[in-house]
C-alpha cells in the first residue's frame, strides 16, 4: 500500500473519530441549532469524502460490506 493511500485512509479515520465527537450526546434538532458543530461536521464529512474517492478500487473491493453501503450514496 503506498503513502499516499495510507495518508488518505488515515485522514478517513480521523475525520470520522472528530464526526463522532462533535455528535456524541446530541439528538438530531440539538445538533441542527447547532450551527458551527453542524459546519465543523459537515466540513469533516467532506474531506471524508474527498480521501474515500482517492482510495483504489483493488483495496475498496477488499471491504465489501462496506462498500455496499456506500453504494447507496452514489
Amino acid at each position: 500500500m503506498s503513502r499516499d493511500v495510507r495518508v488518505d485512509l488515515e485522514r478517513m479515520v480521523t475525520c470520522a473519530e472528530r464526526v463522532l465527537a462533535y455528535t456524541e450526546g446530541l439528538d438530531f434538532d440539538a445538533f441542527v441549532a447547532d450551527g458551527l458543530r453542524y459546519d465543523a461536521t459537515l466540513r469533516k464529512l467532506e474531506i471524508f469524502g474527498e480521501a474515500a474517492k482517492r482510495v483504489p478500487g483493488e483495496i475498496r473491493s477488499s471491504f465489501p460490506a462496506i462498500q455496499a453501503k456506500m453504494s447507496r450514496f452514489q
